[in-house]
C-alpha cells in the first residue's frame, strides 16, 4: 500500500508538477515573510514596484491575492517576468475563502486618479506564456497631456501566447487636458502571432460620470473573447488574425455591448466590434450605441488582408438594435486586392437599425479591388429602408435568399420588439421555420437552443421554442457562478485523478494476482498430464 501512495504522489507531481502557491496582502507590515501561507504572507507581488522578498520562479506558480485589500498607485507598474507551462500555468488570482471584511469581493488595484510613474501601464507581460489573471478589479486609472503609444494600456501585452485573462473588472478612469482618447484596458502589439492560444473571458469593462466618452476594451491580435460585457466608453473591441494563415485564427462571441459613446476626442471613430479577419463573430448582442456618434458600424468586418490569405469571416447569430439614426449593423470593407481570393458569410443575424435610408449590411470599396465571394441567409432585417443591403456589385460571387425584411411597423405588430430583444412570440411569426439550414456551420442560436426546433431553421439570431427571450438586464453570468468556475478544475481536478489512479493500481494488483493464480492452475494441469 506504502508503494502505491508513492506512486500516486510522483503522479500527481508530474501533472500538477512543483509550483507553490503564495499568498499577497497590503496589509501585511512587508515582504519578508516567506509568502507561502495566509498567516505569513508578501505585503507585494514579485513583479510589483517596492518588492523586496526572496523569491524563486518555478512553472505553475499560484499568487493569491487577498479579497478586499487594495493595492494603491506606488507598487505599479506590475511587471510579471516569468512563464508558465504547458499543464503549469502561473496563476495570478484569488482564492475566495482568502478575504478581509465581511464576504469576500475582489482585490483590487487602485491607480488613484494619478498616473503611474513611468509608462502609465498597470501590468505588464513581455515574451511569457502559460499565465492566468483572474478576478482582479482595476479602476482610477488616469492619464493626462501626450501619452505616446503604448502608454496610457492598463493591461499591455507584447508577444505572449496561452495567456487567459478572466473575471476582471476594470472602471471608471478619468482623463486631464490636452489628451488624445488612448486609454485601452486590454491591448497587444501589431504582432498577429500576439496571443495565440489565449483567451479573454467573463470580464466587465466600463466607465463612469462625465468620462463615458472615452476608452476602449479591448485591442488584440488572435485570442478568443467572449462573455464580456462592455458599456460606458467609447469603443468596443478592436481584433485582427493572422491574416496570411488562410484561416479563422480567433473568435468574438457572446459579448454583450451597448451604450458605447461619442469619443471627445474627434480623431476618433467609434465602433462596437471592429475586426480584421479571418474571424468567427456570433452569438454578440450590441445595442443602444449613443445618438451622437453618428454613422458609427456597429460590426465593422476586415477579410483577409496578405498574400495567400483565402481566409473568411463567418458573422452568425448577433443581435443589433437600439442605436443611433445611421448606425449600420454590419459593414464589409473591402481594402486589399488580395480580397478578391476571401469570402464574407452572413447568417442567422437580427439586425435593427434606425432611419429610413440606413443600411442594415453594407459593403464598402476602400479602393482596392473585389471581394471574392459574400453569402446572406437567413438574416432577419427591420428597417424602412427598401434596399438594405448595398454595395453588393463590389462583390465577386454574391448569393442573399432566405432573408426577411419587415418594416418596424410590420415587426411590432408581429411582437419583435426591444423589450424582447426581437425574438418571435408565436408560432406563427414571420422568421419562423422560414429559413434554411446552415448545420453544417453551426447548430444553436443566440441563446444556445438548438436549430432546428420544428422541420425547418429560423430566420434571425433566435430560434422559436414557445418561450420569449428575457429582456437584457446586464451581463451574462454572475460574479458568484465566474468566482467557482475559475476554481472548480483546481478543485476537482486532483480528486479525479486520485481516483482513476487508486482504480488503475487495483485494477493492476487484481491482474497480477489473476495471473499467478492462473499460472498455479496451469501448473497443475501439466501434472494432470504427466
Amino acid at each position: 500500500m506504502k508503494k502505491a501512495l508513492l506512486v500516486l504522489l510522483l503522479c500527481l507531481v508530474c501533472v500538477f508538477g512543483w509550483g507553490t502557491t503564495y499568498y499577497i496582502d497590503y496589509g501585511a507590515a512587508d515582504d519578508s515573510a516567506n509568502g507561502t501561507s495566509t498567516g505569513t504572507p508578501w505585503k507585494r507581488c514579485p513583479g510589483m514596484q517596492g518588492f523586496a522578498g526572496s523569491y524563486s520562479h518555478s512553472a505553475g506558480d499560484r499568487f493569491i491575492f487577498k479579497g478586499g485589500i487594495t493595492w494603491p498607485n506606488s507598487v505599479f507598474r506590475f511587471v510579471i517576468a516569468n512563464s508558465g507551462s504547458s499543464g503549469n500555468i502561473d496563476y495570478y488570482g484569488v482564492d475566495i475563502s482568502y478575504y478581509t471584511g465581511g464576504s469576500w469581493a475582489r482585490p483590487i488595484f487602485d491607480l488613484e486618479g494619478s498616473q503611474v510613474s513611468g509608462t502609465n501601464q498597470v501590468i505588464f507581460i513581455q515574451l511569457e506564456d502559460y499565465i492566468t489573471i483572474d478576478n482582479i478589479e482595476i479602476k482610477n486609472f488616469y492619464w493626462a497631456g501626450a501619452q505616446g503609444w503604448p502608454n496610457a494600456h492598463l493591461i499591455r501585452i507584447d508577444r505572449v501566447s496561452y495567456l487567459t485573462l478572466q473575471n476582471l473588472y476594470i472602471h471608471s478612469w478619468t482623463y486631464g487636458a490636452s489628451v488624445a482618447d488612448d486609454l485601452i484596458c486590454i491591448s497587444t502589439n501589431g504582432a498577429a502571432t500576439d496571443l495565440i492560444g489565449s483567451v479573454i473571458e467573463y470580464s466587465t469593462f466600463h466607465g463612469s460620470g462625465a468620462y463615458i466618452d472615452s476608452g476602449m476594451a479591448i485591442r488584440v491580435a488572435t485570442p478568443t473573447i467572449r462573455y464580456n460585457t462592455i458599456y460606458d466608453m467609447s469603443n468596443g473591441i478592436l481584433a485582427w488574425g493572422n491574416r496570411a494563415s488562410g484561416v479563422n485564427t480567433f473568435e468574438v462571441h457572446d459579448n454583450e455591448i451597448y451604450r458605447i459613446q461619442d469619443s471627445f476626442d474627434e480623431a476618433m471613430h467609434e465602433n462596437g466590434i471592429e475586426t480584421f479577419g479571418p474571424v468567427l463573430l456570433y452569438n454578440n448582442k450590441i445595442y443602444d450605441m449613443d445618438t451622437g456618434i453618428g454613422n458609427t458600424v456597429i460590426i465593422y468586418t476586415t477579410p483577409s488582408q496578405d498574400a495567400g490569405g483565402a481566409g473568411y469571416d463567418l458573422i452568425y447569430n448577433n443581435l443589433v438594435y437600439g442605436n443611433q439614426s445611421g448606425g449600420i449593423p454590419i459593414q464589409v470593407d473591402i481594402a486589399d486586392p488580395y480580397h478578391e481570393t476571401s469570402g464574407v458569410y452572413i447568417y442567422n443575424n437580427t439586425l435593427v437599425p434606425v432611419g429610413a435610408t440606413t443600411d442594415s449590411i453594407r459593403f464598402v470599396d476602400k479602393g482596392e479591388g473585389q471581394l471574392g465571394e459574400a453569402i446572406i441567409q437567413n438574416v432577419h432585417m427591420i428597417t424602412d429602408d427598401g434596399t438594405p443591403i448595398s454595395g453588393t456589385g463590389l462583390v465577386n460571387t454574391y448569393t442573399a435568399n432566405s432573408n426577411l425584411e419587415q418594416t418596424p411597423a410590420t415587426a411590432t405588430a408581429q411582437g419583435y420588439v426591444s423589450g424582447n430583444q426581437y425574438a418571435p412570440t408565436t408560432a406563427g411569426d414571420s422568421t419562423v421555420n422560414a429559413g434554411v439550414s446552415k448545420s453544417a456551420l453551426f447548430t444553436l442560436d443566440i441563446d444556445g437552443v438548438s436549430r432546428p426546433q420544428g422541420g425547418t431553421w429560423d430566420i434571425g439570431a433566435y430560434e422559436y421554442i414557445g418561450i420569449a427571450a428575457p429582456p437584457v438586464t446586464g451581463p451574462f453570468a454572475s460574479d458568484l457562478v465566474m468566482i467557482l468556475g475559475s476554481h472548480i478544475l483546481w478543485i476537482l481536478l486532483p480528486i479525479l485523478l486520485s481516483f482513476a489512479l487508486f482504480a488503475g493500481y487495483i485494477t493492476y494488483q487484481m491482474r497480477l494476482t489473476l495471473k499467478k493464480h492462473d499460472r498455479r492452475i496451469r501448473f497443475f494441469e501439466r501434472g494432470d498430464n504427466f
